[in-house]
């Protein structure tokens, strides 16, 4: 289910309840709040979100997702067209990986397929790049599976965020985003 950010009760009970059944955990976030993604709110809740699920479930194997994430203060609508969404959804990304969360997964690139305004794109009624598909590429591309993260200590101010990565054949990738 989509949840808020302050909601995840029903994933650390299925971690507890169904654990014997389940190899994996998906969560559905839409932050609403202004500050939800640039302070470090989302880092902590789901870094304390795996610690929890893993514990309960007793695999450390079994993958925790971010299934569904997109800036819920600035869309569905005009705003997934603009800088800021591009700034959040990045930061937002950054953070899950930081969090310990296994991957990402952006909602909708298309909005044409569920008839909303969150995507990468319209390929119908608005078939232009928005600005956030060239962050979300330059990730997606530069952090390959199977590398190992390194989340350095972060200012307390929140106004910058790290991520670097090793890939499996020593490549390296250093992430920051300035807000």
């Amino acid at each position: 289910p989509d949840t808020s950010s302050a909601n995840d009760s029903w994933l650390t009970s299925a971690s507890t309840d169904l654990a014997s059944s389940l190899g994996a955990y998906g969560r559905h976030a839409f932050p609403p709040g202004v500050n939800d993604v640039k302070s470090d709110l989302q880092e902590t809740t789901m870094h304390a979100l795996v610690s929890t699920v893993t514990t309960n479930d007793g695999n450390i194997l079994a993958p925790v997702m971010q299934t569904e994430m997109a800036f819920g203060n600035l869309a569905p609508g005009v705003g997934v067209t603009g800088y800021q969404y591009g700034l959040e959804m990045i930061d937002y990304a950054v953070q899950v990986a930081r969090s310990g969360m296994t991957t990402g997964i952006a909602w909708v690139l298309d909005d044409d397929m569920h008839n909303t305004e969150y995507g990468l794109w319209g390929i119908v009624n608005s078939p232009t790049l928005r600005p956030w598909y060239f962050v979300w590429q330059l990730l997606t591309n530069s952090v390959v599976a199977n590398s190992t993260l390194y989340t350095p200590v972060q200012s307390a101010t929140n106004d910058f965020r790290v991520l670097a990565s090793e890939s499996a054949t020593g490549g390296w990738t250093v992430v920051l985003v300035n807000r």
